[in-house]
């Protein structure tokens, strides 16, 4: 029997509808949209080839079970199916946004909610409802609603805007972001370059802390002696500059009220500035050590400033629930009290877009602690080595020394695989004033691969004329967390080696030169 009949009543054209079928029918077409959006998720999981199988299987079905309503099938057996199936699909959703799902590879942690699969989710909850009632009206025994032909064209458009409407937003949640002129976010002005079509494109931020008040040197010098660690300012709740996205580059700066960058030919240095997301525990330092209570470590800036751009398809997650710290470090080198900012210029896409997420591991010769180190006069090589937690493929690598710093190298030891070599520069800026201003960075979608349990190992290498015990040795690296090791291309010698190492001058005459 049709779903619909056409009828005449007193000469009025209308359309008798079986209730029962045409919900059946309903939660068809809410299963076949959800199923398309199935389909379209699995193309942003093309490295995951657990996720990719997941969503390519469950789409299938569900177009398949969609099909089987649409030409009539009303078998309890398929019924039940199409119950069972929206249920465990709500639930695994439900789960990897809470939890994360642990025994399958790359969604081992809550995954941050998005627009698409919101909107797959509300499809999914549409089937059950419209299945419910149609066993209810099963129950009930035959029964028909008639309506007129002249409101059966309303009807019908209503019916597909249910279905094409959240479909429609659902993929384009997954697609690239739609930059406007500028948008507001996090107080800053976001500007469209025009490269939304080319990496890393996106949008763009740049979100400043502060202000930081610096007292006089000289009375900054005096706090440093009189208390560890003195100068340090921890400022919580910091505004992030975009929320379920992921920043695909990020480049620090100082800057003064008006936006100038500050640097020390002006007087002012930025020791550090070190960001936390206080909602996740550090990858190598865990909350019972030092400062592992902070949180985890996502990136840091000295004042060589070191930043850029990922290597394509990557970014660093920022998810709605992440809450950023920041413990900052800001020198004065004039007599004149002075208030500065701390800057961060972003680009960023959204969460489904195809961008991949790193997490971030930070490598440290003092690990949990100040992250300072003793070195003694002349050319020293010290090596420190962490065994690691993580399986996956190393994306990016780069170092922070002190003046008289040479160069860090990062390898598996285990393997004996070298994953970048970091080296700093001098000498050829004079807003660095003599000072370290630049380390070189490594980036490739494949560097190398580190496996739960390889170590990974750091070796300084310092040339100064004097010891100092109060250098610094750190490589904030980027791992792509994956079971598929062999995916990307590696990265060649040159790629990791980087330039020739320098000699270094002496360190500038001052008590807190970098």
């Amino acid at each position: 029997m049709a779903v619909v009949e056409s009828i005449t009543i007193d000469r009025a054209p209308v359309v008798r509808f079986e209730v029962e079928r045409a919900w059946r029918a309903g939660a068809g077409a809410f299963t076949a949209a959800a199923g398309v959006l199935h389909w379209a998720a699995a193309g942003d999981h093309r490295e995951h080839r657990h996720v990719l199988a997941f969503f390519v299987l469950v789409g299938a079905a569900q177009l398949v079970w969609a099909a089987l309503v649409a030409v009539g099938s009303r078998r309890p057996a398929l019924i039940r199916a199409g119950v069972v199936g929206s249920l465990g699909v709500v639930g695994v959703w439900i789960v990897s946004r809470t939890v994360g799902i642990p025994w399958v590879p790359d969604v081992g942690v809550a995954e941050p909610v998005g627009t698409r699969d919101v909107v797959t989710t509300a499809l999914e909850l549409l089937t059950l409802a419209a299945l419910a009632v149609s066993t209810s009206e099963a129950r009930r025994g035959p029964g028909a609603v008639v309506v007129p032909r002249r409101s059966l064209g309303a009807a019908a458009l209503a019916v597909v805007m249910l279905v094409a409407v959240p479909t429609g937003i659902g993929l384009a949640s997954g697609g690239p972001a739609h930059d406007d002129d500028h948008t507001t976010v996090a107080g800053a002005v976001v500007a469209d370059d025009g490269e939304a079509a080319s990496w890393p494109g996106g949008e763009e931020a740049t979100v400043r802390y502060g202000p930081f008040d610096l007292a006089s040197e000289s009375e900054q010098l005096a706090e440093i002696a009189a208390r560890p660690g003195g100068g340090n300012v921890l400022r919580n709740g910091l505004e992030k500059p975009c929320v379920d996205c992921l920043l695909v580059s990020i480049t620090p700066d100082l800057v003064d009220a008006e936006g100038r960058s500050l640097n020390l030919a002006d007087g002012a240095m930025l020791h550090h500035a070190v960001f936390f997301d206080t909602s996740q525990d550090d990858v190598t330092c865990p909350r019972t050590d030092g400062v592992g209570f902070l949180g985890r470590r996502i990136f840091a800036s000295g004042n060589e400033r070191s930043g850029g751009t990922f290597p394509e398809g990557f970014g660093l997650p920022v998810q709605p629930t992440s809450n950023w710290l920041g413990v900052f470090h800001i020198m004065n080198h004039t007599e004149t009290p002075r208030a500065v900012w701390v800057a961060l210029t972003v680009r960023y896409r959204p969460v489904g877009d195809g961008t991949l997420p790193l997490t971030p591991v930070w490598l440290d010769m003092d690990n949990c602690g100040d992250s300072q180190f003793t070195v003694p006069a002349g050319r020293s090589e010290t090596d420190w080595r962490w065994n690691s937690t993580v399986t996956g493929r190393v994306i990016t690598g780069g170092g922070h020394l002190h003046d008289g710093g040479v160069s860090i190298t990062y390898a598996n030891g285990t393997t004996g695989e070298l994953l970048c070599r970091s080296v700093a520069g001098y000498g050829t800026d004079p807003a660095y004033a003599g000072s370290i201003e630049s380390m070189t960075g490594c980036g490739h979608d494949r560097l190398g691969t580190v496996r739960a349990g390889e170590d990974l190992v750091l070796r300084t290498v310092y040339d100064t004329p004097r010891s100092l015990d109060d250098v610094m040795g750190i490589v904030v690296s980027y791992v792509h967390e994956t079971d598929d090791l062999s995916g990307g291309t590696l990265a060649s010698d040159a790629v990791k080696a980087g330039v020739a190492e320098p000699t270094p001058p002496p360190p500038p005459p001052s008590d807190h030169a970098h």
